[in-house]
């Protein structure tokens, strides 16, 4: 008679030694406190710190700038528009 086996039946693993054992639960131990250790945020370098702040201050000026110079670009349009309106055309009679 044959005997099937089953897909997700269990296998026997061999007894491990204590020391072995030990060692394994130390080491996952270790590795757990160092993964600890590395997701606690660190503070930031004051030189950081002061480069985040002047970033923000140079984005905040190019941010006016760009939005002055579109408020020339469209200041410009209308007075040229206004200037070639019919109503405004120098006919030279």
């Amino acid at each position: 008679m044959i005997l099937k086996r089953h897909p997700f039946s269990y296998s026997r693993v061999d007894k491990v030694h204590d020391e072995e054992e030990q060692h394994r639960k130390a080491q996952i131990l270790i590795n757990k406190i160092l993964n600890e250790i590395d997701s606690v945020t660190r503070r930031p370098t004051p030189l950081r710190l002061k480069a985040a702040r002047v970033a923000v201050k140079v984005g905040v000026r190019m941010k006016k700038v760009s939005f002055a110079a579109r408020r020339m670009r469209f200041w410009l349009l209308r007075r040229i528009d206004q200037y070639f309106r019919p109503s405004t055309l120098r006919l030279g009679y």
